[in-house]
């Protein structure tokens, strides 16, 4: 559902040298709240199956569940490191194929909410 969080995690694991898995983890609720109303169906099919409705909000949980760190900031990740890679991701083709039309900014944005 959502290759762009695998490629902020990309980013973020070469930048910061943090795992893609927990980049990932951190990511891929703001990146599923900014697509939610473009994923329809399928996020409310992954919804279900993790006895949720809201997508983001059971990713959100399972991260909490499994005592993932707060935020990219508990990683050693600086606030500099958010800007350069909303502004290095966008080389990714993921960033291209978002369901969305996403921008620098837009990313930024993401970033910020999950540190």
């Amino acid at each position: 559902i959502s290759d762009l969080a695998a490629a902020l995690a990309l980013v973020l694991g070469g930048r910061c040298g943090i795992g893609h898995g927990v980049a990932t983890a951190l990511v891929l609720g703001p990146v599923l709240r900014f697509n939610q109303d473009v994923l329809g169906a399928r996020a409310e099919q992954a919804a279900s199956l993790l006895g949720q409705t809201d997508l983001a909000a059971a990713v959100d949980a399972l991260r909490v569940h499994n005592d993932l760190p707060v935020g990219l900031s508990a990683l050693g990740v600086e606030t500099d490191d958010l800007a350069a890679a909303a502004r290095l991701v966008q080389q990714h083709p993921a960033f291209r194929t978002n369901p969305r039309p996403i921008g620098e900014l837009d990313v930024l944005s993401l970033l910020e909410s999950a540190y």
